[in-house]
């Protein structure tokens, strides 16, 4: 399903529809509102509303625990503050949508009478959403459905992004993925100003407007915010997450998956090279230029065989190009390739790849270790995982700041590349960074059980922190046990008699 701001945040004129199609409001003011109200449409605009709010709260009451009898607890002030169901909040909005005399609450809640629309069919739509997100996503939207205007326009649009699928069209799924990145950073950043929520919402529609133009995304339109000020260091500090969040890296490998796993379900068990190209030209899509060739490769257990390709580089750097031709770009965001390394490597931001006689493949680890701090994080750790084992040397010259100290699956894919020895040096050249990690003792007692006596002998006492008594014990018995002589090395016997003073006495 298309994902479109623009009809819902910023209308033209006053409505719009046909026999058959829906009614939309599309006033520009609140003044609006009473000739709307008069017009023929209104009936049918009225009944359409009306249908897929109920809509919503016939499929939470169906699939939430206890009929969705469950109190919930309004995101008011606490003076309004109450309990009440889903079903109550959302008839007291319905409610609030004819009777009300409040022409400009009426302005912003008829405009989000689409998104409403879009909410409810998406609820009916078998997906990758699972129901159980659904129902979080209605519940927590009913708890701020009656704050003012402006803000249940952002929060229900907010809603939709969470709720809505893709098309399949480039441009939208660019649109949507951009949309609700967006909207979960700014969410994420407003969230810590500790702000009143029945003012929360309008210091996010702040935001959201700041950053409108340099997204590329449709503004909300908000008169209350005036009233607020906000610093200028949290505006930079949400737009530093954004320009970490939103790169060409992500933003591709995002589309490039989802991309992917579409053609897996369309092309299924086909391995023939014209049965697999009919499949893909008889897609509707604008994903339709994109090069055969980077979405196809040769089947490696059968000759004359084809499949999809198992590495996304090709298409992701394809499906940048196509992205550099859409009107409405990031505007921090640069697409035209830059070749670094003597024209060996090429790159559009955190994106590399190598290029060699029309044929991409994912760079090398001896080039992206030169540019760790440049290439997206996903990126490198997939260029490690690549090594091999004559690559090892080219792993050891990377900077640790680089490697993530929390993520241990990634820490020991990195020490397993870098093979024994070489484990052991790299973390005795980088000893204040290797304390940072949790390192389980027992791969330091293996590792180190395989290593030559002298790499033994020359290892810095402060390695052995993480070590328990126990496991200190273990290791210098395991010396004694080889005769390793430590004493004549380095290491010196008074180093190990101290070590033994400290952690080993019983």
């Amino acid at each position: 399903m298309p994902i479109q701001q623009t009809a819902e945040m910023t209308q033209p004129e006053m409505a719009f529809s046909d026999a058959h199609s829906p009614v939309y409001y599309t006033g520009k003011t609140k003044a609006a509102i009473p000739h709307f109200k008069r017009s023929v449409n209104y009936l049918k605009f009225k009944q359409e509303y009306e249908q897929s709010i109920q809509s919503i709260i016939d499929f939470y009451n169906q699939h939430a625990p206890n009929l969705g009898q469950d109190e919930i607890t309004t995101d008011l002030p606490e003076s309004l503050r109450k309990k009440s169901t889903v079903e109550n909040m959302f008839m007291q909005f319905k409610m609030a949508l004819f009777d009300v005399k409040n022409f400009d609450r009426l302005h912003h809640l008829y405009q989000a009478k689409r998104p409403i629309e879009e909410i409810a069919q998406s609820l009916q739509e078998e997906g990758s959403i699972p129901t159980v997100t659904k129902l979080d996503e209605i519940r927590e939207l009913a708890r701020k459905i009656m704050m003012c205007g402006s803000g249940v326009h952002s929060h229900i649009i907010g809603t939709k992004l969470s709720l809505t699928g893709s098309s399949g069209e480039l441009s939208d799924n660019f649109s949507a993925y951009k949309n609700t990145i967006a909207h979960a950073v700014i969410t994420e950043s407003t969230s810590r100003h500790f702000i009143n929520p029945f003012y929360e919402i309008h210091v996010f529609n702040e935001y959201w407007n700041h950053f409108s133009k340099i997204l590329g995304i449709a503004s909300i339109e908000d008169k209350s915010y005036a009233n607020f000020f906000t610093n200028g260091a949290d505006i930079q500090a949400c737009q530093n997450a954004l320009q970490q969040a939103l790169t060409p890296f992500n933003i591709t490998d995002k589309l490039a998956t989802d991309h992917w796993n579409n053609l897996r379900s369309v092309i299924g068990d086909a391995t023939e090279w014209g049965q697999i190209n009919d499949i893909l030209a008889g897609l509707k899509s604008s994903y339709k230029p994109i090069n055969v060739y980077s979405l196809i490769e040769e089947s490696v257990d059968s000759p004359d065989k084809y499949r999809l390709r198992q590495d996304k580089t090709w298409l992701q750097v394809e499906i940048a190009r196509q992205l550099s031709l859409l009107p409405s770009q990031i505007s921090w965001l640069n697409w035209t390739p830059i070749a670094v390394e003597g024209n060996r490597l090429l790159r559009i931001g955190d994106l590399f790849w190598q290029e060699i006689d029309g044929e991409l493949s994912p760079p090398k680890i001896e080039d992206l270790v030169g540019y760790a701090g440049q290439v997206a994080y996903a990126q490198l750790i997939d260029g490690i995982a690549r090594a091999k084992e004559q690559d090892a040397i080219w792993l050891s010259e990377l900077d640790p700041q680089y490697l993530q100290v929390t993520n241990t699956k990634d820490i020991a894919l990195f020490f397993s590349k870098l093979g024994d020895e070489r484990f052991i040096r790299y973390a005795m050249n980088n000893l204040n960074w290797f304390k940072k990690l949790t390192v389980p003792a027992p791969l330091l007692i293996k590792t180190l059980s395989k290593i030559s006596d002298g790499e033994v002998a020359n290892i810095d006492t402060g390695f052995l922190y993480s070590m328990s008594l126990k496991e200190i014990k273990k290791f210098f018995e395991y010396w004694e046990s080889n005769a390793i002589k430590p004493w004549r090395a380095p290491f010196g016997k008074r180093k190990i008699l101290y070590v033994k003073m400290i952690f080993c006495t019983d």
